[in-house]
């Protein structure tokens, strides 16, 4: 193999330069860059080993490419928390609107870093969330004018699309929604009779009768529910 620097002075010189840059790119938070220059110094001391003593040079930019590594994680980190702070805010259909614009100052700061700190998978689940929020927006402007076979299936529907997602707050905000559908339906239901079957409540909901149980057993002692009580031995589901 051909000797690329014939003097191990000239080598010396051009890793002093490959150093100040990553310094220079630490300095400015451009870890990608910095990691580059790193891998690209440490590739170069690597093929000229054998022809010079490069152990200190070697040892310098390990550590370089440690510290590097060691930023790049806490940056990750702090990003990551904040993201994860966002999916713990509980949301209902009145503070959507200021949710939103959190998310957006957040993206935004994700945009800005992303060159730097590379947040590729940060974002894709930030573009995730919103179009999220966007189906969500249309479910909270129709469910309540939709007639309520329509409107259970949309909600249904969009609870399957994100049930392999982390937007644990919007699961929330989904399952009350439904759980607002569904206890408005059952006041429509009482106004007409003071009990109901099982099996009819489940025609009713379209929901399979074991799963209307979950579903008393969800809203009876909320303030808005119109169920009185359900008595399991003849399977009437009573109303106030």
């Amino acid at each position: 193999m051909e000797v690329a620097y014939k003097d191990k002075n000239d080598l010396l010189q051009e890793l002093d330069i490959y150093q100040k840059m990553i310094l220079r790119k630490l300095e400015e938070l451009d870890l990608i860059s910095a990691m580059k220059k790193v891998k690209s110094a440490i590739t170069l001391i690597q093929e000229n080993q054998e022809y010079f003593n490069l152990n200190p040079e070697l040892s310098k930019f390990l550590e370089l490419q440690h510290k590097v590594d060691q930023k790049s994680k806490f940056h990750h980190k702090r990003i990551m928390r904040k993201y994860n702070n966002l999916l713990k805010e509980e949301l209902n259909e009145d503070n959507l609107d200021n949710f939103c614009k959190l998310l957006a100052m957040f993206k935004e700061e994700v945009d800005e870093c992303n060159f730097k700190f590379g947040l590729d998978s940060i974002q894709c689940k930030i573009n995730e969330y919103f179009n999220c929020i966007k189906k969500m927006y249309i479910l909270i402007n129709s469910y309540k004018i939709l007639e309520y076979q329509k409107a259970s299936s949309e909600i249904l529907k969009f609870a399957q699309e994100i049930k392999s997602v982390d937007f644990m707050n919007l699961k929330g905000l989904t399952l009350t929604l439904y759980r607002n559908l569904i206890t408005e339906q059952l006041v429509s239901l009482s106004k007409s009779r003071d009990y109901i079957t099982l099996n009819e409540l489940s025609e009713e909901l379209n929901v399979l009768p074991e799963d209307v149980i979950k579903v008393i057993n969800l809203i009876q002692d909320e303030i808005s529910s119109p169920i009185k009580r359900f008595d399991f031995k003849s399977k009437l589901v009573m109303f106030k």
